[in-house]
């Protein structure tokens, strides 16, 4: 027997079997969604009636319930789904046919344990029924009502979920659900100390007085009020460092969510440890884990983790299962590099995390000028033995052309070392290092594509120069060496795009992800040009991929979905991806703003307005919007129509 399936937080979707149906009216949505926020609750005809229909005659109204039942069993025939039950002058939903996401929500929300709040946390989307209001007074007040005891519930699971993070000492998931908890009410003081608590627990002492200000500001503004002594107090001991953060379990692993296994084997590489005996040449153990990765990544039948999750688990003290759980990985590749004069050893093992099982082992000890052999190898055999297959030819050619020149190569790794922290300084300095490199080996496509890439997102801190066309020179300079060289596809299809080339861009984004599907910088930057072609809910679900790559993305991956979310009209959800960025640019206050207006949210968008000024005071609507390359002219209106209404100047 088929089943229903109703989703009311943040909006409205109806599915029967996982299949979509679309109802034609807003008030069969409604209709629909009363009967379903309660399964079972038989719903007196007159009463809905007059909710639904309280405008007209009560005859007429009973013809529009009656007309309005008939258009939803077309919808969905009740001898596919008996999902209506009737008993005598009262109608209500088949609870046994259906699978409403607020009943499941509310069950969980009911449960004490830290995995039945985080799956509650999940479900609320945003609130009832966003974006389906009517103009009747019986319906608004009705979803005003269910609309606030849901955001209600959804902040106390919230809380308590941010306690347990807490007392688990996964501190940057917490800071995530405090955030969360902060978007659907910034005056709660409370989900402000739990912040602070948390960001100092984390070591994050500048984060943690910076929410003290925050939580002052607003409750002046709002409520011209101080923070209370309790709030005071523990801003003097974030101050003092009387707060002290606890290192006996980090975050990464401390009690995150298990996460479901993908169909393909999948692995994470833990980072290598360095063994030299010197910590300054820890970059080049990362490097040679980043390159096994990368080797790993390019293989179509494996799933392969991201280098920064797996490295948000570096001197971690989890059990090496519960790592494999938190990333949704089978099985861990760890190992060692020992650099010596001329020579390296390294060691690698795989295992499959739920047994302890050891799949593989093996030692290498090589000259230096070896080490690409090492990777290649190493990578071969463990996609060999998960994969249970190997396309040696296209292994092969797929191969990054190594360079010739061991300085070279060092400074390329010290690049990526410092590309990885994704900040103006640290990406002048790769910057350096890379052209460092091309000066020693010509021709080595790898440090073309990655000087490309350095290019195209310096260009973003400043939206002008010459960087998009730099990019594009550099990245076909990698290609001219290595058509294989992934990350100048990337960097091409990113400058291509903001030169609103936007169909060579795609090509140029499609190689990247042929070449390596398990890339999530690839997947992330398919999810922003997706948008600009007009496709913003397949962009936003290309971003969810690169997030399932990398569970610790960088913090910027928000800001893509929440363009999507935005372009999308999906402006309660595109706040909530916007709210996660931790320092945001004057660009996302200005999405804010938009957000806010088109939602009627009059302050929020004058306090965002404000603040995109503060940082940009030069800011103009039609300077910015030069810069994006939307395909779609009328899609370009609606964007900048978000950005007036917001009050921003033309």
């Amino acid at each position: 027997m088929a089943r229903l399936g109703v989703d009311l937080l943040g909006g409205f979707l109806l599915a029967v079997d996982g299949e979509a149906v679309e109802l034609s009216t807003r008030k069969a949505k409604a209709l629909l969604a009363v009967i379903s926020l309660d399964p079972g609750r038989p719903w007196p005809r007159p009463k809905l009636a007059a909710m639904l229909w309280g405008r007209s005659g009560e005859g007429h109204a009973r013809t529009s319930l009656r007309q309005t039942l008939s258009l939803i069993r077309k919808a969905v025939p009740e001898d596919r789904v008996p999902w209506l039950r009737a008993d005598g002058d009262a109608i209500a939903l088949n609870a046994e046919s259906a699978a409403v996401d607020v009943a499941t929500f509310e069950r969980l929300a009911g449960l004490a344990d830290a995995d039945a709040l985080d799956r509650a946390a999940g479900l609320y989307q945003g609130d009832l029924l966003d974006g389906l209001d009517l103009n009747e007074e019986g319906f608004e007040e009705w979803l005003g009502a269910e609309r606030g005891r849901l955001r209600e519930r959804a902040m106390n699971v919230l809380a308590r979920l941010a306690a347990h993070h807490i007392e688990a000492g996964s501190y940057d998931a917490g800071i995530d659900i405090a955030g969360r908890l902060l978007t659907l009410d910034p005056l709660r003081e409370d989900a402000h100390r739990t912040l602070m608590v948390l960001y100092g627990r984390a070591g994050r002492t500048d984060a943690a007085l910076r929410q003290f200000q925050t939580c002052r500001e607003v409750l002046a503004r709002e409520l011209a009020v101080q923070p209370a002594a309790e709030t005071q107090e523990l801003h003097d001991a974030i101050h003092e460092h009387r707060l002290a953060p606890k290192h006996s379990d980090p975050s990464p692993g401390a009690a995150g969510p298990a996460r479901p296994l993908p169909a393909r084997p999948s692995v994470a590489v833990l980072p290598f440890d360095n063994m030299s005996g010197d910590p300054d040449q820890a970059y080049f153990s990362d490097g040679i884990t980043e390159d096994v990765i990368t080797e790993l990544a390019r293989n179509h039948a494996l799933f392969v983790i991201s280098r920064k999750s797996s490295f948000a688990y570096r001197d971690s003290n989890t059990p090496r299962h519960r790592i494999a759980q938190e990333l949704g990985v089978r099985y861990l590749l760890e190992g060692s590099v020992r650099r010596a004069g001329g020579r390296v050893r390294i060691t690698a093992q795989l295992t499959e995390a739920a047994t302890g099982k050891n799949i593989w082992a093996e030692r290498y000890d090589r000259q230096l000028d070896d080490v690409f052999a090492v990777q290649e190898e190493v990578a071969r055999i463990i996609v060999a033995t998960l994969a249970g297959r190997l396309d040696a030819a296209a292994e092969t050619s797929a191969r990054a052309k190594p360079t010739g020149d061991l300085g070279a190569y060092d400074f390329v790794l010290r690049a990526q070392y410092r590309m990885q922290r994704y900040t103006r300084e640290d990406y002048a300095e790769a910057r350096g290092m890379l052209e460092k490199a091309i000066l020693r080996d010509p021709g080595f496509a790898r440090a073309y594509g990655l000087l490309a890439l350095v290019h195209v997102y310096e260009w973003f801190w400043q939206m002008s120069g010459p960087g998009c066309a730099q990019a594009i020179e550099l990245g076909l300079k990698a290609l001219e060496l290595d058509d294989h060289e992934a990350r100048g596809h990337v960097a091409l299809s990113v400058a291509r795009t903001f030169s609103g080339q936007l169909d060579r861009a795609r090509y140029h984004i499609d190689r990247a992800i042929e070449l390596n599907p398990n890339d999530d910088l690839a997947l992330v930057e398919k999810g922003r040009l997706w948008m600009y072609l007009g496709d913003p809910e397949g962009g936003a679900q290309f971003v969810h991929e690169a997030k399932r790559l990398n569970p610790y993305h960088p913090n910027w991956y928000w800001n893509i979905l929440g363009r999507n979310l935005h372009t999308a009209a999906r402006f309660e959800e595109a706040i909530a991806a916007f709210k996660r960025i931790t320092t945001p640019t004057f660009w996302v206050h200005a999405y804010l703003a938009a957000c806010a207006a088109c939602l009627g949210r009059a302050q929020e968008a004058e306090r965002h307005r404000a603040e995109t000024l503060r940082l940009r005071p030069d800011f103009t609507i039609s300077a910015f919007a030069a810069v994006l390359p939307y395909a779609d002219p009328e899609v370009r209106a609606g964007f900048l129509d978000t950005l007036r209404r917001a009050g921003l100047p033309g």
